[in-house]
């Protein structure tokens, strides 16, 4: 039976949430190598591409400026990883500043079984901490 492994992101950055939005949708989206494509509305495709490895899957929600959701996987009916990033202004002090959450759910076989979830973890871990810190580091130039 898959077992859904979740692990959450979450920086703050200056930008407000009309720029970190923007940097989010804007094409051509590329995020530590990878080029991520979409129109972002409900229901259409969402493509990753990294060299010659294409996975595919759908935009399943998008609340501009708040939240957008969206699968990835080798086949489009069967996601393998559901992704939501959600943009909350942080009102402390006045700044205008962003807190930017990624939320990345991914079904696994149970390779690893229970004992092992940490290794699932630290897989997940590996795999999207390079593309947070790819689009902080974008952010981050395009306000100074």
């Amino acid at each position: 039976m898959p077992i859904l492994t979740t692990v959450s992101f979450r920086f703050v950055t200056a930008a407000d949430v009309a720029a970190v939005w923007s940097r989010l949708t804007d094409e051509p989206r590329h995020f530590a190598g990878l080029a991520l494509q979409s129109d972002w509305e409900p229901g259409s495709v969402v493509r990753l591409t990294s060299g010659l490895a294409t996975v595919e899957g759908e935009v399943l929600h998008r609340c501009e400026g708040a939240r957008l959701s969206y699968t990835l996987g080798d086949h489009p009916s069967r996601p393998e990883v559901y992704v939501t990033w959600t943009l909350t202004p942080d009102d402390a002090g006045g700044t205008g500043a962003t807190i930017v959450d990624l939320c990345v759910d991914e079904v696994s076989s149970g390779r690893y079984g229970i004992d092992g979830r940490p290794e699932e973890v630290a897989e997940i871990e590996q795999a999207w901490q390079p593309v947070v810190d790819a689009l902080r580091a974008e952010i981050e130039l395009s306000i100074r």
